[in-house]
């Protein structure tokens, strides 16, 4: 994580309780692959099989390349307080969040030593109020692959409603979930 890298996601740091959010850089590769390339990960993203470095350092690229058009915001997230980003004792994940034609999606990517500690929930109830007001006509949805129980019972928790089945990018199974100020027509 270099402090000279150029390209960066705009945006203001995001605070909870335990949690800070950092507008990813460029720089922060190496801490998306960390995740990306951890099959025990991936085995909850998508179809679930196991990302190649090709397929992280993409998505990566992507997102970060969708944060300088504006359609995009990314952090990277670190215990709090977290005074030094570069210690990696700190790390927890990634949230990441992408405007797609009429709706935001929210997708939470946390180091599996950090998983059932309410992590992704202290954040989701963080960044939706901001999502509302940055992505004003957007609605505030996440795909969760059927098998993941886990962020299904979060995403209820934090007030978003199953929205029905769709096939998601990677030919499987997701429900959608949105968040209730768009859940009704």
């Amino acid at each position: 994580m270099s402090s000279s890298s150029s390209a960066q996601c705009p945006g203001d740091e995001l605070k909870s309780a335990r949690l800070i959010g950092v507008p990813v850089r460029e720089g922060d590769q190496n801490l998306f692959l960390r995740l990306g390339l951890d099959p025990q990960v991936t085995a909850l993203v998508g179809d679930g099989t196991p990302w190649s470095r090709e397929r992280a350092v993409n998505r990566f690229r992507g997102g970060l390349a969708a944060c300088e058009e504006g359609t995009a915001m990314w952090w990277v997230l670190y215990q709090r307080p977290a005074t030094n980003h570069e210690n990696l004792d700190d790390f927890v994940g990634f949230l990441v969040t992408e405007l797609n034609d009429d709706e935001v999606e929210l997708g939470i990517w946390l180091a599996p030593s950090h998983w059932s500690q309410g992590y992704a929930s202290e954040v989701v109830h963080s960044v939706v109020p901001l999502l509302h007001i940055r992505f004003p006509d957007a609605q505030v949805v996440g795909y969760v692959a059927e098998r993941h129980h886990a962020s299904h019972r979060m995403l209820a928790a934090a007030g978003f409603r199953p929205d029905g089945q769709r096939t998601g990018r990677y030919g499987d199974t997701v429900i959608r979930h949105v968040h209730p100020r768009h859940s009704a027509g």
